[in-house]
């Protein structure tokens, strides 16, 4: 993440103001180096499809959408791709929007990141944003697992 390279890796929101568009404490950082001709990509997987609260037995659904607008969702945006040498890396839609528009999260692998020929340091810094209504229940232990996974392409 952005505030430690040390496992267990931990993203959370320090609240979630109702009607408010609040981004995740730290950002998942996902690196790549391939010799691969034909590059590779980087994708995620949420384990909920959501927020999801046990204690309010609630989900906030993942949606892509652009929550500024959005009454609610969840969902993650890839806020910068670099690279030392090569590729270029490219953040794909729907993650590369701007602003609030994310990407929603599903069970499935997504791919958010590729690149086309070998790539040396690449960097995709992942920021995740939820947004939440007045009649959603409170609950302080919203949460969400996710996965990501680098594949290339020999």
């Amino acid at each position: 993440t952005s505030l430690t390279a040390t496992p267990p890796f931990s993203l959370g929101f320090s609240g979630l103001a109702a009607g408010s568009v609040s981004d995740s404490d730290a950002d998942a950082v996902v690196t790549i180096s391939t010799n691969a001709m034909a590059g590779g990509a980087m994708y995620i997987r949420s384990a909920n499809a959501g927020l999801t609260s046990s204690l309010a037995s609630y989900t906030i659904p993942s949606a892509t959408a652009d929550l500024a607008v959005a009454s609610s969702g969840y969902g993650a945006r890839v806020v910068s791709a670099t690279q030392s040498s090569g590729g270029p890396l490219t953040a794909n839609a729907p993650f590369n929007g701007a602003s609030d528009n994310v990407g929603g999260l599903t069970t499935n692998l997504q791919e958010i990141a590729s690149v086309s020929a070998p790539v040396t340091s690449g960097v995709a810094t992942v920021r995740l944003k939820a947004k939440t209504t007045a009649i959603m229940p409170s609950a302080t232990d919203y949460a969400d697992t996710l996965t990501f996974i680098a594949a290339m392409l020999f």
